[in-house]
C-alpha cells in the first residue's frame, strides 16, 4: 500500500522556511491550483463538483509531521 507523504518528517525545532514551504506546497497550494485549474470547465458545463480529502493528521498530530 502506498502513503502518501504530508511533508518532511522532522522535528519542529527542525523545521525551516524550506520544510515549512514544502509541506504548504504539498498540502495547500496543490489543492488549490488543482481547483481553480478545473473550475472554468465546470463554469462552461454549468456543473461540477469539487471533494478535497483530508487525514486523521487534521485532528490529531503525527511525531515528525509538525509543518
Amino acid at each position: 500500500m502506498h502513503r502518501a507523504v504530508s511533508g518532511p518528517r522532522i522535528a519542529w525545532s527542525d523545521t525551516d522556511d524550506t520544510a515549512w514551504n514544502a509541506a504548504s506546497e504539498i498540502n495547500l497550494t496543490a489543492h488549490h491550483r488543482t481547483c481553480r485549474a478545473v473550475t472554468p470547465a465546470m463554469i462552461d458545463r454549468r456543473w461540477g463538483r469539487i471533494v478535497n480529502v483530508s487525514s486523521v493528521n487534521a485532528r490529531t498530530g503525527r511525531a515528525g509531521l509538525t509543518a
